[in-house]
């Protein structure tokens, strides 16, 4: 990942999501915090970023690891986000700062393996992108980097990071099953014209049929229907971090996790409530 240098000092207001007096320090080995995940009701599965070891940590809801996995068959380019269906996790292999990858991944787990074990096999999908033919692309269509992966109604979503001067991100469906995909333009979202440092999609995921989406400042919620987003809101978070991650549980709220960052502070979990 690409180290900010990011505009200090900056406090944003407070529009819909409460921070409660939960927030959690995280142990240094998750200082590139880069993907969540939730597992029930007690535990979190969390990643780091690109050119860190192949781990799963599994956290528990005040930021403590519980244990670490090693995931076998695989490899940590840029892992930018974790999912689950209940069964498996799929670890994405997805970053792609210039976009020019032509190795793009999702691992996948079994959570019982993860649960019982500290090694467990991966099995692997590897796809590219429909519409992307040139590696890189110009300038202007850097659409093809991505931090962005949830699962829904049994496919694989991923939502992109998109890196020219437009704010439009572009919405991805993959099947789950292991092999070489495809991966399906399902359709776009136009999240605001400030750039890739305030409207680029750092984390993404879905509850209750919304579309939840992350950038360093603010959380965005949106409609799906009839292959179509359609953005309800966009609440802005006090203080300017390098949120990475971001889960929804069943219950509406919403846990973020934060990079170490040389000049905006440590890693860190927070609990939002969603007004």
């Amino acid at each position: 990942m690409i180290r900010l240098c990011l505009f200090l000092g900056l406090i944003i207001s407070m529009n819909g999501f409460s921070q409660t007096h939960h927030s959690y320090n995280l142990p240094k080995e998750l200082n590139e915090i880069s993907g969540i995940a939730s597992i029930g009701d007690t535990l979190i599965a969390a990643i780091n970023d690109g050119g860190n070891e192949p781990l799963i940590y599994l956290l528990n809801f005040n930021g403590e690891v519980v244990k670490s996995v090693f995931v076998k068959n695989s490899q940590n380019v840029d892992w930018e986000d974790i999912a689950s269906d209940g069964i498996h996790l799929y670890i994405g292999d997805i970053g792609n700062n210039t976009n020019k990858r032509k190795d793009l991944s999702i691992y996948i787990v079994s959570i019982d393996e993860v649960l019982t074990n500290s090694i467990v096999d991966a099995k692997k999908i590897s796809y590219n992108y429909e519409d992307q033919i040139d590696f890189p692309p110009n300038k202007d269509e850097l659409f093809y980097d991505a931090e962005g992966l949830a699962f829904y109604k049994g496919s694989l979503w991923v939502l992109t990071k998109n890196r020219s001067s437009s704010g439009t991100a572009y919405l991805y469906k993959i099947p789950k099953n292991p092999g070489n995909h495809t991966a399906q333009k399902v359709t776009e979202v136009f999240i605001g014209e400030n750039g890739w440092l305030s409207d680029g999609i750092t984390a993404f995921d879905i509850s209750n049929d919304i579309f939840y989406a992350l950038t360093y400042d603010k959380i965005i919620t949106m409609s799906f229907n009839n292959n179509s987003l359609a953005i309800l809101n966009k609440k802005d978070i006090v203080s300017l971090k390098q949120r990475e991650s971001l889960i929804v549980l069943k219950n509406g709220t919403i846990w973020l996790a934060d990079e170490k960052h040389m000049l905006l502070g440590d890693a860190k979990l927070y609990e939002y409530y969603n007004d």
